[in-house]
């Protein structure tokens, strides 16, 4: 846990890079070892996802620990959908950069109810998600959906179902 808490005190200056990623890794490998069933250590993961992802440009490589987070979210003794909708945002931007369109849409559509669920439809990361979702139908040629995204809302309300709320990390 201290790992992963001391990780959110170095900026994201890309000389602290070295830094943040050394000690991400440290914190997965010891919740490996010790209590893969804790939150900090899906949190260490999507943070280092982003890091590969967003900053480092290396969207396999961030996919890889993002799928990672997913699988150690099932672990948890308690259902978390906040971190979960911030995990299927973050594989849908890297699916869809990798060119699976398919998986990327599945996945926007379960970062979308997810978000509606959890915070409402209020919330800033459920417009962000429709909002990339639309973006991503339009550019490989599904205009009609790109354009009617209250198509989205209302299947998203019919079917009720970001641990770290603000936490500038989270893509």
């Amino acid at each position: 846990r201290w790992w992963v808490l001391k990780s959110s005190t170095i900026s994201s200056d890309t000389k602290q890079q070295a830094e943040y990623e050394s000690m991400l890794l440290r914190a997965i490998a010891l919740y490996e070892s010790t209590n893969p069933a804790d939150l900090q250590y899906v949190n260490a993961l999507l943070y280092l996802g982003n890091v590969y992802s967003g900053d480092r440009g290396d969207v396999a490589r961030g996919l890889e620990f993002h799928r990672r987070a997913k699988s150690a979210l099932a672990l948890l003794p308690e259902r978390n959908d906040a971190q979960a909708a911030l995990i299927e945002f973050n594989l849908a931007i890297e699916l869809e950069g990798l060119g699976d369109s398919a998986e990327a849409n599945a996945s926007y559509e379960r970062a979308a109810t997810l978000f509606l669920q959890t915070h409402g439809e209020r919330d800033h990361w459920y417009w962000v998600t429709l909002s990339n979702w639309a973006d991503a139908a339009c550019r490989h040629g599904d205009r009609e959906r790109s354009r009617s995204p209250d198509r989205g809302r209302a299947n998203h309300r019919t079917r009720r179902y970001h641990s770290s709320a603000g936490d500038d990390r989270a893509r």
